[in-house]
């Protein structure tokens, strides 16, 4: 079947200065294709690329070379996708406070994807909308009325993903959405993933530095060093026979 994503020879290239003129390749000729309904863990350490990379398939950061398709046609950038291409794929950030508008409520937060993508929607639906998505990430409805100061970090990450989760996405892509928490809340946020992928069909692309926790969300696995693909397949058969050292020191430091 025709992948539900495919990156063919990604690359993202910044220059810098006049003279003498430096050329940084972030990313090179990244490829992989990923159907629907799988989690891709993208892994490798600080540099590595794997920011760049998801940031390019999410259409928020800058492409190069290469392309990014969606059932077999071409994405353009984000700021150039219409309503229905940007309602497809949507991100969670690391950092949930800094993602999160502080002078906002948690209903108007979560409430504004709908307003930009389904502008034909009425007040009352969109109420109705934002409470069950609220519900999904495990958050009562008086979380509706909250400022998002108010909120906990892990509170915070849950309202992040119901925003996302409101646009009705096919595809979540999670950069570090766990890495800023702490160990028992990260955990409640991977059961959470863990749930909602099952109940929703979603496919995941989860970008991060920590072998362990991506196991236990994703089926496949793509390393990456010094903007570069290094090895990809499927997670378990990597994790048991490693061809890289890249891969090998990642899987020793999850150890």
């Amino acid at each position: 079947t025709e992948p539900l994503v495919q990156v063919a020879g990604a690359g993202v290239r910044y220059v810098h200065g006049r003279w003498p003129r430096r050329v940084t390749d972030a990313l090179a000729d990244a490829s992989f294709d990923l159907p629907a309904g799988a989690a891709l863990a993208i892994v490798g350490g600080s540099g590595s690329g794997k920011s760049t990379l998801g940031r390019a398939i999410a259409g928020i950061g800058p492409l190069t070379s290469g392309r990014v398709n969606w059932r077999g046609a071409s994405l353009p950038p984000r700021g150039r996708r219409i309503a229905a291409e940007r309602r497809l794929i949507q991100p969670v950030f690391q950092d949930p406070a800094a993602s999160l508008d502080p002078r906002w409520r948690v209903d108007a937060v979560v409430e504004e994807p709908l307003r930009w993508l389904y502008p034909d929607l009425g007040a009352a639906t969109r109420r109705a909308q934002v409470l069950a998505v609220l519900a999904d990430v495990e958050l009562g409805a008086t979380f509706a009325d909250r400022p998002v100061t108010s909120l906990s970090g892990g509170q915070a990450q849950r309202v992040a993903i119901a925003r996302a989760l409101i646009a009705s996405p096919e595809l979540l892509l999670l950069d570090e959405a766990t890495s800023a928490l702490d160990v028992v809340t990260a955990a409640a946020i991977i059961d959470l993933l863990a749930r909602l992928q099952r109940e929703r069909g979603l496919t995941l692309i989860w970008i991060t530095h920590d072998l362990a926790a991506a196991s236990i969300l994703c089926d496949r696995l793509a390393v990456m060093d010094a903007g570069r693909i290094v090895e990809q397949g499927d997670f378990a058969a990597i994790v048991a026979a490693p061809q890289h050292g890249v891969t090998r020191a990642l899987i020793r430091a999850s150890v």
